[in-house]
């Protein structure tokens, strides 16, 4: 106890700066707590650190923030003996300095005035803080390292400049050599911090005169500038709803959802299309007067019939699986269609349908009735259709037997309708699907306005125009309504009462639904 406490009192004196007597006898244990001292233990080395506990009775002494030999140690803290002790200082240097050299983070609280702005305090606290903080008293080998003059310090702008060994040769380092002494530099420890100018906030804000300027808008405003008016304008304007890529941006004339209007009171019904538009059914007598009116003006049958063929193509192509089924490559699934053909109206869409299929690349079969005498029409679209490579049926078992891509039911008129379906080629023509292929996708040309149940399950009902109501024989679950672009003008429609504007813009067949 005596040896370690000689030590300790005897270097004492030696800090003049001090204003304290040195510590009691009773509370050296406590009051040699955060001192900073330098150890020399002889050939065990030499220590610097600050006193963490000092143990009278074990003859001890506990340091931390420890430098070995002028390098930072890697334990937190280190217990000497006094046996192994040979010489003690005191250095001048306070805890949180040297918290700085051994990598402990720390810090340090400014306090700021009221009447003194932010800049003004930091300043003064950097002062006073240069002023009051003492040189550390480290050995040479660290205060060497802290300056920049050790071995670590070499020019970066001329590395292959001469460079001093330890044995005192000059020489150019090596790349391992350069990179080390790189690594070294960038990474090692830094004494103080050397602050630059700071950047005075205050002084540059009162550059900007807030108030200046916006009295200069005013003036503009005044002065009836149009670039400052439409600035402001738009800062003020509320957010515009946003537009889809198909919408238009300019205001234009507001849509009417309602193109077209029959003048029939009630109308049998109506139809709405994808785009919102509200398209009314009309009667079968409105149509027979429309169609006569269309013949007067030179519009006749065979053209509103290929109209009625080249749009049936489209949707077939589509319920057939699309165009890819054509491709020269695909030659091994061409697809196959059946066409069931009566001998009316329907059955000459039907036929011309068979006919521009053929044209396509398709193979078609055409079942028509055996009888002896066809109506001229039938009979002028039949001989057509002879003449391309298509085949014609007149009973059930000439019909393939094996898988069909698509059935088109052309058979019903819609004035005989009831008669026909008494008929037994179209009881035949029944049976067979419902045998051969009854999952096939069927689609109906132009079917009549019944009350009773569709013929076939029908997928598809394409119908010429303005449509005709249909009942509950083609509700949405069963089928899809689609119009066909049959190219009519306006002044015709208006001639039999129909206000009349397109809604297929730019397609030629539009689908309709129900309005519910």
């Amino acid at each position: 106890m005596v040896q370690l406490t000689a030590m300790l009192t005897r270097h004492w004196d030696e800090l003049d700066e001090f204003d304290f007597a040195p510590p009691e006898r009773s509370k050296m244990n406590d009051d040699w707590l955060g001192k900073t001292v330098s150890i020399s233990c002889g050939s065990l080395g030499h220590y610097q650190g600050v006193i963490k506990a000092v143990h009278l009775e074990g003859q001890t002494i506990t340091l931390k923030d420890v430098f070995q030999n002028g390098k930072p140690c890697k334990m937190p803290s280190l217990t000497l003996s006094a046996n192994s002790i040979e010489d003690i200082n005191f250095l001048e240097v306070k805890s949180s300095d040297m918290a700085k050299k051994s990598g402990t983070p720390s810090t340090s609280t400014v306090m700021k005035r009221k009447s003194r702005p932010v800049a003004e305090n930091l300043a003064s606290a950097a002062a006073t803080k240069l002023k009051t903080t003492q040189p550390a008293r480290f050995s040479p080998a660290i205060q060497a390292v802290l300056a920049g003059q050790g071995s670590n310090a070499y020019n970066r702008g001329s590395p292959r400049k001469s460079w001093m060994e330890g044995n005192g040769e000059h020489r150019v380092p090596n790349r391992r050599e350069r990179e080390r002494m790189r690594d070294e530099e960038c990474f090692q420890e830094i004494n103080e911090v050397e602050m630059s100018e700071e950047f005075d906030f205050e002084s540059n804000l009162a550059l900007f005169d807030k108030r200046l300027v916006l009295e200069e808008i005013s003036d503009n405003i005044a002065a009836n500038q149009p670039d400052v008016v439409r600035l402001v304008d738009c800062n003020k304007r509320k957010p515009e709803a946003k537009y889809r890529n198909d919408e238009n941006v300019l205001m234009s004339v507001p849509a009417q959802y309602r193109p077209i209007e029959t003048g029939e009171e009630p109308p049998p019904g109506e139809y709405v299309t994808d785009s919102g538009l509200i398209v009314p059914a009309i009667s079968i007598e409105l149509r027979n007067t429309l169609e006569a009116k269309l013949k007067e003006h030179g519009i006749s049958a065979e053209r509103m019939t290929e109209l009625m063929a080249r749009s049936a193509v489209e949707l077939a192509i589509h319920l057939f699986g699309g165009a890819h089924r054509l491709n020269p490559s695909n030659n091994h699934q061409v697809p196959l269609v059946v066409i069931l053909v009566g001998p009316n109206r329907a059955g000459v869409f039907g036929l011309a349908t068979a006919r521009h299929l053929d044209s396509q690349g398709v193979r078609t079969a055409a079942y028509l009735p055996d009888v002896p005498h066809y109506p001229a029409h039938v009979a002028q679209e039949l001989n057509l259709y002879k003449l391309s490579s298509g085949k014609v049926c007149t009973k059930t078992e000439s019909l393939p037997q094996g898988p069909v891509d698509l059935v088109i039911n052309a058979m019903e008129d819609h004035d005989m309708w009831m008669q026909e379906r008494q008929q037994p080629w179209l009881k035949a023509a029944q049976k067979w699907i419902l045998k051969a292929c009854p999952r096939v996708n069927v689609m109906a040309l132009d079917p009549p306005h019944s009350p009773d149940e569709a013929l076939l399950p029908t997928k598809i009902c394409l119908v010429p125009g303005l449509p005709l109501w249909q009942g509950d024989q083609f509700n949405a679950s069963a089928a899809k309504i689609y119009s066909a672009n049959m190219a009519i003008p306006k002044k015709l429609y208006q001639a039999v009462g129909i206000k009349y504007s397109s809604p297929y813009g730019a397609k030629t067949v539009i689908p309709l639904h129900k309005v519910s």
